[in-house]
């Protein structure tokens, strides 16, 4: 047995074996007290009846002075009295107001006067001599004895004389005895039943916890996958289903590390990979214009302007990656300020018009018929708008149009005449490094789409993406408005 069952058993063993002990005592003596008191009224009811009976044989003129000869002058009186004893065990005695007996030994009738009474009978005979029926039961030396007296009055209804009846009551004592040695047994043998029944119970209740030890063990030494299977509508219930949801949220977390460790491991990858290039042009250029090797000084222009290029996109590079890698900090607190969705379109708008400007593309927005406010930092959400814009710029060609507008619901649409994706690559716009087409050829670090994206989760703003190769893409992005600020 387990430790808890020791206890529990121990524990409930102690209070039934307590319980059983008061019980047997309180009933043992109840019973002795049932006894006695039935032996007092079978005694007080046998004396009443054998003084009516007697009053019936008496003679008319039998009077106080000659009871007792009035007693003996009836036939069959030793018979009488000797059949009484055979029936009931009891001693019966006759008495006058004189102390004068009359009682049969040895089935001889004896007449003696003033016989040694004990107080307690000696109470009951003057009751009974005084014309009223008792009877008692009182300890002795022997034992318990129970003395009962009854008045016998003649026909006149003057108290002649009394019966006297004396127990002494052993069968009582032996009775008792065997009633004791009976509850004893089968006290006994209920304890040994309840000791099984408790066993059984205690190691039933304590095997869900047992089970759940282990299984606590099982978590410890990185055994995700084990359950309880514990299905009960109580404490132990809920204790084993949040152990299985440990179990749970603890592989869920381990699945959660182990992503986190690869994706980290992709990220220095990938970082490592857009350096090599970079780093390389310029170790090369260096090494050449070092070395000599290039001396044409419009040779030597075009290695410096390669160099002064490739730094800038290195720089580029470091500030996104610095930029990302601040927004995917959880210490990192966006700020809370009423933003005016009107208001940053607005500035959007002119500095990406500018830059469709340049490559000859055409512009195409519209001012809001309504003004809409979200809490955010405003900064990151221009940021966010700028390299969407600055994306549909990149990606279309000139001649063509980009479209920048927001719907009735608050909606900020950009919608671009370029290239557009297919469907490999629009699972892969928000991935750092992700380039395809004209991304590469004009040197895009691959990483303006994820930074959009990181803005995006930490304003709760959603961004939908539709493109068709050879179409356009269409970026729609649905902000959290914040309707009791908006106007």
């Amino acid at each position: 047995m387990s430790k808890l069952t020791t206890k529990l058993v121990l524990m409930f063993g102690v209070v039934i074996v307590s319980y059983a002990v008061i019980l047997v005592y309180n009933f043992s003596h109840f019973t002795a007290d049932v006894l006695n008191s039935h032996h007092v009224d079978i005694i007080f009811r046998g004396a009443e009846n054998v003084a009516e009976t007697f009053e019936r044989m008496l003679p008319e003129k039998t009077g106080p002075e000659n009871f007792i000869q009035s007693i003996k002058s009836l036939e069959n009186v030793e018979y009488s009295l000797a059949m009484l004893s055979d029936i009931s065990d009891y001693s019966y005695s006759l008495c006058d107001r004189n102390g004068q007996y009359l009682y049969l030994n040895d089935n001889q009738l004896i007449e003696k006067q003033d016989i040694s009474l004990i107080p307690e009978a000696e109470t009951v005979r003057d009751s009974a001599l005084a014309g009223e029926s008792s009877c008692i039961e009182f300890p002795t030396s022997d034992g318990h004895i129970i003395a009962g007296a009854a008045p016998i009055q003649n026909v006149s209804g003057e108290t002649v004389g009394i019966i006297l009846i004396l127990h002494q009551a052993s069968d009582s004592i032996a009775m008792q005895s065997k009633i004791n040695s009976f509850l004893f047994g089968l006290t006994l043998v209920v304890l040994l039943l309840l000791l099984l029944v408790i066993v059984f119970m205690s190691n039933r209740f304590t095997a869900p916890i047992r089970k759940i030890t282990l299984i606590a063990k099982e978590l410890a030494q990185g055994n995700l996958t084990i359950q309880t299977h514990i299905h009960q509508k109580d404490e132990i219930g809920e204790l084993a289903y949040s152990m299985d949801q440990l179990a749970i949220e603890l592989r869920k977390s381990k699945e959660i590390q182990k992503n986190e460790a690869k994706m980290h491991d992709n990220f220095l990858a990938d970082i490592s990979h857009e350096l090599k290039t970079p780093v390389t042009v310029i170790r090369g250029s260096l090494e050449a214009l070092a070395d000599g090797v290039i001396k044409n000084p419009e040779d030597v222009a075009a290695y410096y302007q390669q160099m002064l290029s490739e730094s800038r996109y290195l720089q580029k590079l470091i500030q996104d990656l610095l930029m990302i890698s601040t927004l995917k900090t959880k210490e990192f607190k966006i700020k809370q300020e009423p933003v005016h969705l009107s208001e940053v379109m607005s500035d959007t708008a002119m500095s990406a018009r500018g830059m469709a400007m340049k490559k000859k593309i055409q512009f195409v927005t519209q001012a809001p018929e309504n003004d809409f406010v979200m809490l955010g930092d405003y900064e990151l959400i221009r940021k966010l708008l700028m390299l969407i814009l600055d994306n549909a710029v990149k990606y279309t060609e000139s001649g063509k149009s980009i479209y920048y507008y927001q719907t009735q619901k608050g909606e900020i649409v950009i919608q671009d005449e370029g290239v557009g994706m297919d469907q490999e690559a629009l699972s892969n716009i928000f991935k750092r490094f992700y380039r395809q087409g004209k991304g590469i050829e004009c040197g895009s670090s691959g990483m303006g789409l994820a930074i959009a994206k990181e803005i995006a989760v930490r304003h709760q703003i959603e961004i939908q993406v539709a493109s068709k190769l050879g179409v356009g893409t269409t970026f729609t992005l649905i902000f959290p408005i914040d309707h009791d600020q908006g106007k």
